[in-house]
């Protein structure tokens, strides 16, 4: 019983994750990525980039994201079958296990294009933009830690 409610558990934070974050396994991760820091207009205007250069982040971003919706067409069809099939009794374990290593791939791939999409974004900086953009990113993951530190001390308190 208890190996069954683990499995499960495991199964709908693995579903429900998928779903809600994209290709993002964190928010950290979310907020980090050179595709999403630069839609931020502070970011923007910190790193002083040129119309050239937002133009080639923005035809980077539109093709990352053709490339990432054809490879979210292929997962969430296998996402709604073990929906599905958890909602059967009792719950077809190694039916559910195959789709998951169908899954693999593809999860692989999107990391590998979220990561070349990020490297493909950090090209289009000359080197004094690369070095503002490191001390943003690092600033950011200190507000973050703090922030996750804050809310640890919060749950704690509860």
């Amino acid at each position: 019983m208890k190996k069954w409610v683990c499995i499960t558990g495991l199964l709908m934070a693995l579903v429900a994750s998928t779903l809600q974050a994209g290709h993002h396994d964190t928010m950290k991760e979310y907020y980090q990525s050179p595709g999403n820091l630069f839609h931020s207009k502070h970011v923007k205007e910190k790193l002083e980039l040129t119309e050239k250069q937002l133009e080639k982040m923005q035809d980077i971003n539109i093709s990352h994201k053709k490339s990432y919706l054809a490879l979210a067409e292929e997962l969430n069809p296998i996402l709604i079958r073990i929906q599905r099939l958890r909602l059967d009794d009792p719950v077809p374990l190694r039916k559910i296990e195959s789709l998951l290593q169908d899954m693999a791939p593809i999860k692989i791939q999107m990391k590998m294009n979220q990561l070349r999409h990020c490297e493909e974004l950090k090209d289009v900086l000359n080197s004094k933009q690369r070095r503002k953009l490191k001390a943003i990113k690092s600033k950011m993951k200190q507000s973050y830690s703090k922030k996750q530190k804050s809310c640890y001390k919060k749950c704690r308190k509860k």
